[in-house]
């Protein structure tokens, strides 16, 4: 028999197996894409203005204010003979006042130069037509080619918070003298609150709120909770869960606690471990987050994607969804939205009626740039017809779905699950039994790369997923 009428057979076998076996399988959600500006340069930050528009950065040292439905733009600040610009550095993160509408503040980060590359924070006043009126809040934060960092964020409390990368010497992340691998905390006016961990301490930086950190750019409060996403170095980027004082590894750690090594350092130094790895064995360059939490009233809601995080990636180009348990503080499903079609991927941004807007970085040294980047893509849903009903017949998910060695199963079922992995042809090749309304993580599969089937049951009910397993 020849390969190709051998390769026939067994789909067919397949497919034969699944109409037999499976239960109905739920249609996943459909996104609409529409490319709302192009011919940008290095989008390192989008954030939606009360105003409607979009906010945006460009890494030579521009901010643009784009109209969302037109895509017109405006150039509102060009300081591009002041950043330092190559390589990682450059402008980078925004945010604008939480009073906004009454003191017309925007915030930035960038590099420049003197004597070394330093990155500095400074407040500027919008006019109407410009941002005027620079007010330095912090500056002469060790910076380098690499690893600057640099994502701001306000939080619930009022406070500026702000990522600063080991601008790659990694002994400074856990040194408390300096300000680089460090999450600081600020005052709007550029002063350090008093509530900081460190305050007026001489022998440690007053403006630190954690530390052990490489290169966070990712981050973004929800009820209370500040979550940061973080480059590792190959292997193990982060998603932390940012709190008080708290110590994140770097450089002694990397991922969770689960070596001799870092056991000891991680109980000696109170070590927050991430929600989520990504992954042991390689990294996707995780780069900027926003929360998903859109009232469902609302023009362009996608009830599925509610109290998630949604986390760009640089080397994959990928935009993630994270969906989070009830209290936020665990991860209990992924799923791609976005998987490689627009390049790397830097920012993302979710307006209060529901749309995802993301910026894209292929001219920033290490895409592959086409005649029209770099872009900012809007995303809403295809609303689906698929009944309720349908939706909670779905007992089995599965991610990362491909998966690299270590995959999670959950169980949407009220009973105990026995999921098989089966070959192609219906060889079992294992089995495993997954408690009622739990996540059964998976890790070092032995299987080699191709696709396997997923087979679920339970008393009343069979359903099959099929996996893809990368080597």
């Amino acid at each position: 028999m020849n390969k190709l009428n051998f390769t026939t057979l067994k789909l067919s076998i397949m497919l034969l197996f699944l109409l037999l076996n499976s239960s109905i399988e739920v249609k996943s959600q459909e996104y609409s894409y529409r490319e709302i500006s192009v011919n940008l340069n290095t989008v390192w930050e989008i954030v939606w203005g009360p105003d409607n528009y979009l906010w945006v950065t460009e890494r030579p040292g521009r901010v643009l204010r784009i109209n969302p439905e037109s895509g017109e733009n405006n150039l509102i600040l060009d300081i591009s003979e002041e950043v330092s610009v190559g390589s990682e550095r450059g402008l980078m993160g925004m945010t604008l006042s939480p009073n906004f509408n009454s003191d017309q503040f925007v915030y930035l980060s960038y590099t420049y130069e003197s004597s070394g590359t330093l990155v500095r924070i400074v407040r500027y006043k919008y006019d109407g037509n410009s941002l005027v009126e620079p007010f330095i809040m912090i500056d002469n934060i060790k910076g380098a080619r690499n690893h600057d960092g640099c994502r701001l964020a306000f939080g619930d409390d009022g406070k500026l918070y702000i990522t600063t990368g080991d601008a790659a010497t990694s002994s400074s992340a856990q040194d408390l003298t300096w300000l680089n691998g460090k999450i600081l905390r600020l005052n709007q006016d550029g002063s350090i609150p008093e509530d900081n961990p460190f305050y007026g301490m001489s022998s440690r930086r007053n403006e630190i709120w954690s530390s052990g950190h490489r290169n966070p750019q990712g981050l973004v409060f929800h009820n209370g909770i500040l979550y940061s996403s973080e480059h590792g170095s190959s292997t193990n980027d982060e998603l932390n869960i940012i709190e008080k004082a708290r110590n994140y590894g770097w450089p002694n750690v990397e991922g969770m606690c689960d070596k001799p090594s870092e056991l000891d350092f991680c109980n000696e130094n109170d070590v927050r471990e991430p929600i989520a790895i990504y992954y042991s064995d390689r990294t996707l360059a995780v780069a900027g987050i926003d929360f998903y939490d859109v009232n469902e009233n609302t023009p362009f809601a996608i009830a599925e994607l509610n109290n998630s995080i949604l986390m760009t990636t640089l080397k994959t180009g990928i935009l993630m969804q994270i969906k989070l348990s009830e209290d936020g503080l665990s991860v209990i499903q992924e799923k791609n939205i976005v998987q490689g079609e627009y390049g790397r991927l830097r920012s993302v941004c979710v307006n209060p009626e529901g749309k995802i807007f993301i910026g894209t970085s292929n001219r920033d040294g290490r895409g592959t740039p086409d005649a029209n980047d770099d872009k900012i893509i809007e995303i809403t849903s295809v609303k689906s017809d698929i009944e309720k009903e349908k939706r909670n017949e779905n007992i089995l998910e599965v991610y990362p779905n491909p998966s690299y060695g270590e995959m999670k199963i959950m169980s949407n079922s009220t009973t105990e699950l026995e999921v098989e992995i089966l070959d192609l042809i219906g060889n079992r090749i294992d089995k495993v039994s997954i408690m009622p309304n739990s996540i059964y993580e998976m890790k070092n599969m032995m299987l080699s790369s191709g696709y396997y089937i997923l087979r679920a049951t339970t008393e009343d009910k069979v359903e099959n997923k099929f996996i893809n397993i990368i080597r």
